[in-house]
């Protein structure tokens, strides 16, 4: 945790020194890229590994689809009703 901390400390104190020069603002952002599209993958990877995981998918993916389905349905009668109400005001 200490090693953490003083890393991001560190980053700040880099970022304050190097202010201003482009060329490695561009560089510094694609090391960044690629290294969140790296873990992002090892990630996938690890939860593709996870037995438990693989089990849970269906279960999941059916309490995903109802809460997606009620949570649109919801939002769009929502703003139906909110339109109407804000229709009747205008008049």
């Amino acid at each position: 945790m200490i090693i953490t901390i003083g890393l991001m400390i560190l980053g700040i104190f880099l970022g304050r020194y190097l202010r201003g020069r482009e060329r490695l603002k561009s560089t510094v952002s694609f090391l960044l890229l690629l290294s969140v599209c790296i873990l992002l993958f090892i990630m996938g990877i690890r939860v593709a590994l996870n037995p438990e995981l693989k089990q849970a998918f269906s279960s999941a993916g059916i309490i995903s689809l109802i809460l997606f389905f009620f949570g649109t349905a919801g939002s769009v009668l929502l703003a139906w009703l909110f339109g109407r109400y804000i229709e009747r005001k205008k008049q």
